[in-house]
């Protein structure tokens, strides 16, 4: 592996599936990578919603919530599929809070992730802790050792920056064509990885 690849790291970063990918689960598909290291990456799958809502989450964790009007039409009320791997476990991708949760994991300067149920007891309500934006998912995407590196050097994907705009507000079904669009067209259709 030449010394450019064997430096990438791709945490934080948006991942955009090229037409080259060839697993069918991942066509035009955004991921964004969560952890990248000498032991592999994970990340989760932003476009792809499931058919669980959020209020059933909340009714299977014993949360009893009830979602306010005006966080109704600023959030994705559907759970997303992160991706096939760890399907039965939830994770909140969310805006900074003011104290931490149990398990909340920084990945960008402002944008951080939540693997603990405490989270659930502060989202939906008018709480001081709840996070301004947030998406939630089932399960993630995840890589071994030198196999993202290997699909991104195979031009099955190309890398952008991430915003949170982008991130939160944006709707799922959207995030591919938006993210597309801030590619350029020749390099993303044609050649992917390294360009």
């Amino acid at each position: 592996m030449n010394k450019e690849i064997s430096n990438l790291n791709l945490k934080g970063k948006l991942l955009i599936s090229t037409e080259n990918i060839p697993f069918i689960d991942f066509k035009r598909t955004v991921v964004f990578v969560l952890e990248h290291n000498e032991e592999g990456a994970y990340g989760v799958i932003l476009n792809i919603p499931s058919d669980i809502s959020l209020q059933e989450v909340f009714m299977k964790t014993d949360c009893n919530i009830v979602i306010d009007r005006k966080f109704k039409k600023t959030q994705e009320l559907r759970v997303l599929s992160g991706g096939p791997s760890d399907s039965e476990n939830g994770y909140i991708l969310h805006s900074k809070v003011k104290e931490p949760f149990k398990n909340t994991t920084q990945i960008t300067k402002d944008i951080f992730i939540t693997s603990s149920a405490d989270i659930l007891d502060h989202i939906g309500i008018d709480s001081e802790y709840k996070p301004q934006d947030f998406l939630a998912f089932l399960g993630c995407t995840q890589w071994g050792k030198d196999e993202l590196e290997y699909e991104y050097i195979n031009g099955f994907w190309v890398q952008s920056e991430i915003t949170k705009s982008f991130l939160f507000r944006t709707k799922a079904e959207q995030k591919y064509q938006k993210a597309s669009e801030s590619l350029t067209g020749s390099q993303f259709i044609f050649t992917g990885g390294l360009v």
